[in-house]
């Protein structure tokens, strides 16, 4: 029977595993294991007591004066491995004090007291169930500053006082923020080695900071590259992956700026041209030089004096002379029609504008059919339509950006913000939404308006369209100071610090308890029907009604009722939710069930009082969204240079090789004559001609460029022997009816 396993510093379940496991520890005959441990009970650790007690015993030196019961409080430093020979237990330093024997005892007595220390501990009691939570409106993860501690201190810190009513399980990172007083780390943005952040923003000011614990071992240090331990093969393998990093980033660049970058491009060599006398830059010779509203004009007068033809090419002429004005087209002598309609794919009305006169003037030019009338009085019309598209895209630009009373999507979650107003409206039952369009436009479609004044200022004008709208059985709930507007308020009187407020009769007796405003409410309105008033004074309103007309405006002194932070105390949520629909069952309020409600609040957020940014990157960081996004493209990137790139628009060839395509007629005649086949060309070329536009197509073609019925017929009738007989000698003749060819299938000059 070998001797237990000496004691070893460590917690008490370690200590049990190893002196009461499954080998046997008691004497011949059987022993005790480690398995029948739980028949022991409190009384076997109190009996063993005395016997530990004793001085002759090995585990004299772990006895402690304050009785049996704190034994089992004993740390673990206090029992000491001694290994020796003999497998005995002794003090350190000194000679084991007993044999084997003794040390099997002694593991038996230590197996035995564990043991019954652990049998002696009281059942626990079951904990009590949680009372029901009431759901808020600042549940959403969404509001974090009511659930992380420290996120939008410096604002949240106003809202403390909401606190006092409401349970604890009612916003807790709101409330620990309040019993800190200081800007908590934020575990959204915790991640690695953090070093002192104390003093680093105005909220951390706000209260003394706690004393600082001393580093533990393990923390974060400092890299020094005079250190010794980091020196040698670490370091210098940090210094590779750091530097094939940038070096893999810098490749990507550059690839991608290869690839899918502006190239320099040298200019176009000069093209000889068959046709003497031309000039290379000379400008596009359908496309006049002179404004779209003016060549629409002539167009016009043209159209009107039976002139059909040179209308709709003076409609094409004004369309794409606007388009390129504008930036929308690149306009080229080598570009067709066609490419000028692929171009504005992105652009679907625009597209569909430009092809009907297209499409007008191809049945001018090449069509067998003279065209008619009505086709170009639609071009026309087009052309109109194309020519004003800038300009009312630019007065809608100019009505949104124009005025703060564009009330824009709120993207604010602080206690400032307004996104728990819309959260609130809906779980009492109204339709509600955000009023993105002007106050100077409001329809039957909307039953309220509630309208926070604190960043919307409605300019004199749209006030006046407010008034008129809810005159016409309008509700509107205005928040701030709306003396401007609705005069019928009275005037809006500074109050003083800590004031209660309280129901007035018209609202006493219908289950709602008054709202509350964080150090009370500072605004009263001194006109129209008081619902709520400063505790003590009813000739103040603090939650004012005025009938105005066949509708109904509620006036609310100080906004901050309307704020996320408001929604902290249950309150003050029944008490907005409910409003409306209280003045409809009490006074008769023209509001349907649901009420349509558009909310005009704090949408434009400021930078003073909230996380908003300025730049689309920045709101993305903001959101968490950045590496994510980052990593997209670079992914994207990496994509199209292994597969292609797949959306982007078909890039135009070289100036060189447009410049060619625009005389391919020439430059291809040229070509086939010197290999000997001029003739073989000009047949292909005679046939396409006769195939699309037909002998009499062609016929009408040749008169319109100055022959007359009789040539015209001869000439194509020539054509058609060529096509016919299509074997024979190579003739110098065969460039001049490809040149022929080109000049009659052009407009005429």
């Amino acid at each position: 029977m070998g001797s237990p396993r000496g004691l070893q510093p460590g917690d008490r379940s370690g200590r049990q595993r190893r002196l009461g496991g499954a080998h046997d520890v008691g004497g011949p005959g059987g022993g005790v294991r480690g398995a029948g441990a739980d028949r022991l009970r409190a009384p076997a650790g109190a009996a063993l007591w005395g016997a530990v007690h004793r001085a002759d015993h090995p585990l004299h030196d772990l006895r402690d004066p304050r009785g049996p019961a704190d034994l089992c409080d004993l740390p673990a430093a206090a029992v000491r491995r001694r290994e020796d020979p003999g497998g005995g237990l002794g003090p350190a330093g000194g000679p084991p004090r007993r044999g084997p024997g003794g040390a099997v005892r002694a593991g038996w007595i230590v197996w035995g007291i564990l043991v019954g220390c652990g049998g002696s501990e009281p059942e626990p009691k079951p904990e009590p169930e949680p009372e029901p939570r009431i759901p808020s409106a600042l549940d959403d993860s969404a509001f974090r500053f009511c659930h992380v501690p420290g996120a939008n201190a410096e604002e949240a810190l106003r809202w403390c006082g909401l606190l006092k009513d409401p349970g604890p399980g009612r916003c807790p990172g709101l409330r620990a923020t309040c019993e800190d007083g200081v800007v908590a780390e934020d575990p959204v943005f915790s991640s690695g080695c953090q070093g002192d952040r104390r003093g680093q923003g105005p909220a951390d000011r706000l209260a003394s900071a706690p004393e600082r614990p001393p580093d533990e071992p393990g923390g974060c240090d400092a890299l020094e590259l005079s250190d010794p331990e980091e020196l040698g093969l670490g370091l210098l393998l940090r210094w590779v992956v750091a530097i094939g990093i940038v070096a893999s980033i810098a490749i990507l660049f550059r690839v991608l700026w290869g690839t899918f970058g502006l190239r320099r491009r040298h200019p176009p060599a000069p093209v000889a041209s068959v046709v003497e006398g031309e000039e290379e830059d000379e400008p596009l010779p359908d496309v006049p030089d002179a404004p779209g509203d003016a060549l629409l004009a002539a167009a016009r007068a043209a159209l009107a004096e039976g002139r059909v033809g040179e209308a709709a090419l003076l409609a094409r002429g004004a369309a794409l002379r606007h388009l390129g004005d504008t930036g929308r087209l690149r306009l080229h002598r080598s570009r067709t029609d066609r490419e000028y309609v692929r171009s504005l794919r992105l652009e679907p009305g625009l597209q569909g504008d430009l092809r009907e006169i297209l499409v007008a003037v191809e049945q001018h030019r090449w069509g067998g059919d003279p065209l008619g009338e009505p086709q170009a009085g639609r071009a026309l019309d087009a052309v109109a339509r194309l020519l004003s598209h800038g300009i009312v895209g630019l007065a809608l630009w100019v009505g949104i950006a124009a005025g703060p009373a564009e009330a824009q999507t709120p993207q604010r979650y602080g206690p400032d913000g307004d996104a728990a107003l819309l959260e609130v409206l809906e779980a009492h039952g109204y339709e509600a939404g955000w009023r993105l369009r002007s106050l100077g436009d409001l329809s039957e479609d909307t039953d309220a308006l509630i309208l926070d004044l604190s960043e919307v200022s409605p300019s004199p004008d749209q006030w006046a369209m407010i008034r008129a709208w809810t005159r016409g059985g309008g509700v509107l709930l205005v928040g701030g100071d709306a003396t401007v507007g609705i005069p019928e308020l009275g005037e809006r009187a500074s109050l003083g610090l800590e004031h209660t407020a309280e129901l007035a009769p018209p609202l006493r007796g219908v289950g709602l308890s008054p709202p509350r405003w964080p150090g009370g409410p500072l605004y009263a309105f001194t006109g129209g029907q008081p619902w709520v008033i400063p505790a003590g004074d009813g000739a103040l309103g603090l939650v004012a009604v005025v009938d105005l007309g066949g509708g109904v405006v509620v006036g609310i002194a100080d906004p901050r009722l309307l704020w996320n932070g408001a929604f902290v105390h249950p309150a003050n949520e029944a008490f907005v939710g409910d409003l409306l629909y209280l003045g409809q069952g009490l006074r008769g309020w023209p509001l349907p069930t649901p009420a349509r409600v558009q909310l005009a609040t704090r949408a434009a957020a400021t930078p003073s009082s909230g996380s908003s940014s300025p730049n689309p990157l920045a709101s993305m960081s903001n959101a968490h969204l950045l590496p994510f996004v980052l990593q997209l493209l670079a992914t994207w990137a990496l994509l199209g240079l292994w597969r292609g790139w797949p959306f982007a628009p078909l890039r135009d060839p070289p100036e060189a090789g447009r410049l060619s395509f625009s005389e391919h007629v020439q430059a291809l005649g040229m070509r086939w004559f010197r290999l000997g086949a001029s003739r073989y060309a000009s047949v292909q070329l005679a046939s396409l001609w006769l195939a699309r536009l037909g002998p009499s197509g062609l016929q009408l073609a040749a008169q319109r460029h100055g022959r007359s019925p009789q040539e015209a017929k001869a000439w194509v009738e020539g054509l058609i022997t060529l096509v016919d007989e299509p074997k024979g000698p190579d003739d110098p003749a065969d460039l001049e009816r490809m040149e022929e060819l080109w000049k009659v299938t052009q407009s005429p000059e």
